[in-house]
């Protein structure tokens, strides 16, 4: 028995295009790089705070990459919303309301700017996050279905089997995971190297 078409009408936010925005940055691995170099960033400072503790001698360089990271993580945040905002009124594809019907074909999004249908071969992968849905058609472009306009969490569950009886996840972008594996990597070294310099440091204190 064919499954019944699932129409869905959607009006976004400037935070539903904000929250898109964060979720595609972790699907990038960039909160992975904020992780990885700021420990890295606190590592050193702490480094500093042991060494300065035992031997009476504070570096103040060591406060150079932890200011830096913060003053990055600020401006980055920044921008982002910045950029949000800015797509947001400036693109009617975002701003106006849009009805997305989901089928056995594909998709089909209708608005008042524009009308285009996909079928599931040409759709990247999918996310399902605390806000809503996520739909990607490339890997940084997705129609966000926020989690207001899904009635009940059956249909939330609905859509969601939807996709993965369609959509073949594997196309996640396996370098994203690649790139992790090895940044956790260098960071296991950097601890351990973090400790025996912190070894060093008592020792010759000592």
């Amino acid at each position: 028995m064919e499954k019944q078409p699932i129409e869905l009408h959607i009006q976004l936010t400037e935070t539903d295009y904000y929250d898109f925005l964060k979720a595609n940055y972790k699907v990038r691995g960039i909160y992975t790089n904020l992780w990885f170099f700021g420990i890295y960033a606190f590592l050193i400072l702490i480094i500093a705070a042991v060494t300065a503790i035992f031997t009476g001698s504070f570096s103040f360089g060591s406060l150079i990459l932890p200011c830096i990271f913060t003053v990055f993580v600020v401006a980055m945040f920044y921008e982002m919303k910045k950029k949000s905002r800015k797509y947001f009124y400036t693109d009617a594809t975002i701003s106006k309301p849009f009805t997305i019907l989901i089928d056995e074909e594909g998709l089909e999004v209708k608005s008042d700017a524009s009308y285009w249908r996909l079928k599931w071969q040409e759709l990247y992968n999918f996310m399902v996050t605390q806000k809503g849905i996520l739909i990607y058609t490339s890997p940084v472009k997705a129609l966000i279905i926020p989690e207001r306009f899904l009635a009940t969490g059956m249909q939330i569950e609905t859509v969601s089997n939807l996709l993965h009886e369609h959509l073949n996840v594997k196309k996640i972008d396996k370098s994203v995971k690649i790139r992790n594996y090895v940044r956790i990597g260098i960071l296991i070294v950097v601890v351990l190297f973090v400790v025996f310099t912190m070894y060093e440091v008592l020792s010759e204190v000592k």
